[in-house]
Formats: C-alpha cells, sequence, structure tokens
C-alpha cells in the first residue's frame, strides 16, 4: 500500500531561499538510503515515489526579488511518498529511522528544526469511491508538465494544458502497475470513456518556470474545473479514485523532482 512520509518543519532563522526545492528536497530524501536500494530504485519504469517539496503549511509564500523568504514563525513540509508495495515498508524503515536521529535539516542553503513526523498507509482500497460526481476541481500546486504516448506529430510530446485524458493515461500506468486491486482497468476503454465523457469546464493557469538539474523546464499551476457527462458508469468511479492516487504519486514529467504536486476538490452541492 502507499506510505505518505510527511516532515514538518520550522526555519531556523529569517533566510532566503530559492521558491522551488524539489531537486533538493529529493537529494535530501535518496541521501538517507543505501546506494544499492537507490540504484534499484531508480531503475524502475514508472518510479515508485514522488516528492513535494518544500511548502508552507499555509497557504501564504512570501517571495522578494524571486527569493522565498522563510522565517522562524513560518511552519513547512516536506513529503516522500511511496506507491511500490514490494520495497515500501523498505523504504519507509530505513528513513524512519534516520529522521529519528536527526534535530536539523540543510536544504537549498538553508537550515530547519525538525518538528514533526508523520507516517501514513492509505491502502489503494482506501482510495475506491462509491460517489460519482458530475463535476470536480483539480489544484496543480507545482509545474506540471504531461507527456503524451500518442500525440500528433505536428504537436509536441510535452502538454502544458490539464487535458483529462493526458492525466488519466499518466496515472493509469501507475495504477496498473502498483495497486493490489484485480481486476485491472481496461486501458483503452476507460481513456476511450474519458475522452469522450470528461471536460475541462473552466481553468485558471499560469506557467512557471523551474531549473531540474541545470536545465530549466516549464510547466503550468493554477486550478482546473471538470465536468463528467455520464456518472453512471463504473468509469465515473475509478476516474476519482485514480486522481486520489494522483495526490500522493504527482502526475506527469519529474513527479519525482516535486513537479505535477496536485490536490483534488469535490463539491458535492455543486452537482445539485
Amino acid at each position: 500500500m502507499p506510505i505518505r512520509i510527511i516532515l514538518h518543519v520550522r526555519p531556523i532563522e529569517e533566510q532566503h531561499i530559492r521558491p522551488f526545492l524539489g531537486e533538493e528536497t529529493r537529494k535530501f530524501f535518496l541521501s538517507i538510503l543505501p546506494d544499492d536500494l537507490v540504484e534499484e530504485i531508480r531503475g524502475i519504469k514508472f518510479a515508485p515515489y514522488a516528492i513535494k517539496p518544500l511548502h508552507p503549511l499555509r497557504p501564504i509564500k512570501l517571495v522578494y526579488n524571486n527569493m522565498w523568504v522563510v522565517s522562524p514563525s513560518d511552519r513547512l513540509a516536506l513529503e516522500f511518498d511511496v506507491i511500490d508495495p514490494k520495497i515500501e515498508e523498505l523504504l519507509h524503515k530505513k528513513i524512519v529511522e534516520y529522521l529519528h536521529e536527526l534535530i536539523t535539516i540543510e536544504l537549498g542553503g538553508g537550515s530547519f528544526l525538525l518538528e514533526k513526523i508523520i507516517s501514513k498507509a492509505v491502502p489503494f482500497k482506501a482510495l475506491l469511491v462509491e460517489y460519482a460526481p458530475q463535476t470536480f476541481t483539480i489544484k496543480f500546486q507545482t509545474p506540471t508538465m504531461i507527456g503524451r504516448k500518442r500525440h500528433p506529430i505536428e504537436e509536441p510530446y510535452f502538454r502544458l494544458f490539464p487535458n483529462p485524458r493526458d492525466i488519466c493515461e499518466n496515472l493509469l500506468k501507475l495504477w496498473n502497475k502498483y495497486s493490489d486491486i484485480d481486476p485491472k482497468i481496461n486501458t483503452e476503454k476507460f481513456l476511450d470513456w474519458v475522452t469522450r465523457k470528461v471536460y475541462v469546464r473552466h481553468y485558471k493557469l499560469r506557467t512557471r518556470e523551474v531549473t531540474i538539474e541545470g536545465k530549466t523546464i516549464a510547466g503550468f499551476k493554477g486550478v482546473a474545473g471538470y465536468i463528467v457527462r455520464n456518472t453512471h458508469k463504473n468509469f465515473a468511479h475509478f476516474l476519482i479514485s485514480l486522481i486520489r492516487l494522483g495526490e500522493i504519486s504527482n502526475i506527469g514529467v519529474k513527479r519525482t523532482y516535486g513537479c505535477g504536486v496536485i490536490s483534488l476538490s469535490i463539491c458535492r452541492c455543486c452537482d445539485k
């Protein structure tokens, strides 16, 4: 079952750090693991983990001259999520054992006090839903870029827009590889249903660039609302379960570097 390891930290003093620390957060978590285990998970197709970079627990981020200003009164968090049942227990044990010995964390040139470690197990069955909403909203919290398996030759492989089929195709690979729930979903039939029945209803997005391993990568951030035209199929229930997985696994390219962090919102009264 997926496991989420969340660290609550507090800056030791006022510091100016880069607004996006996905690469640094990834390096911190991987540095905890034995070298052979790091090589093993790096070699797995469809990475079995995801990173939530350092972020404020309250939705207020003070950025001045392209630097994030943090102070001791700020409460921040970072997260390491594992979705592969074969290695989740080992990864969880190694990381938690190491963290219990830590007092401070060095990240992106800043120093932080480790205040709390939260460990959550989320079985795939817990992601299943009985309610299929007619509308839902996804917030893209960090830059997101989604690759497309079958894209027109005249269009780029990456799309800077939250197309529902692209999102589902990306997450379906992870679900079918790591889920312990049978039977697996028929990929083509499900994606065909998404293409015909799920639409972007509204969106407010902006493009943001981040630097990862010395390369500048563009992604979109913001909010998109979706409408489902047919909620009577089992696919409508699974759609929401899939996006709930995305809240753990992230979506799209560079999700192990903190890109593609999302949150799902459903308002039942909006369906009435």
